[in-house]
């Protein structure tokens, strides 16, 4: 009988073996990996939302920074601690805008109505591409075929991933995968 396609785990890596390999049919986790695309881009417009506030917030900061600018030039002052809180104030929301943004890469892609009409005609190479917008890795842990599926695979939104994850340019140590991990949690794991 033919082996199923499936991904599997390498055993040996440069930075040493992995200690726990592991395999999934593909088949059953790109259908799982599909229904987590769709829900993140039905999730889509909520986030909408948060970029106007943030943006909001952003012009209202850098006007009163100006403003403080403004007052310094006529008071002729060159050092005000206000001046560098509202300074930092400032930085501090667009670098949450910055982020925010560059998570979001949904927004390259159509609505998800439009999404789902195009999905059947599209090549697998279009396919990847519009799963790497939302995803960073999906991480599939150990078990057995009679566990549920969902309960061994991770997704990681986009903007997401972990510092320690591995990554072409920098390879890291071998460790196990923990979902529960802070570092995963506390950058919105979509687990």
């Amino acid at each position: 009988a033919r082996q199923p396609y499936a991904y599997r785990c390498r055993v040996h890596f440069e930075k040493g073996d992995c200690a726990q390999p592991t395999w999934v049919r593909a088949q059953a986790v790109e259908t799982l990996a599909v229904e987590r695309f769709f829900d993140a881009l039905k999730a889509r417009r909520r986030r909408e939302a948060d970029f106007g506030a943030l943006e909001q917030q952003l012009i209202a900061a850098e006007a009163a920074h100006a403003s403080l600018i403004g007052e310094q030039r006529l008071l002729r002052a060159r050092d005000d601690s206000r001046s560098r809180e509202r300074l930092a104030a400032v930085e501090a929301k667009h670098a949450e805008l910055l982020d925010l943004v560059r998570r979001d890469r949904l927004n390259r892609l159509p609505d998800v109505r439009t999404m789902r009409r195009q999905w059947p005609s599209m090549t697998q190479v279009e396919r990847r591409k519009a799963l790497g917008l939302a995803f960073d890795a999906i991480v599939v842990g150990r078990g057995t075929s009679k566990e549920v599926l969902a309960d061994r695979v991770h997704f990681i939104g986009a903007g997401k991933i972990p510092d320690y994850f591995p990554t072409r340019r920098s390879p890291a140590a071998i460790t196990p995968f923990n979902p529960f991990n802070p570092q995963i949690a506390g950058k919105g794991n979509m687990a």
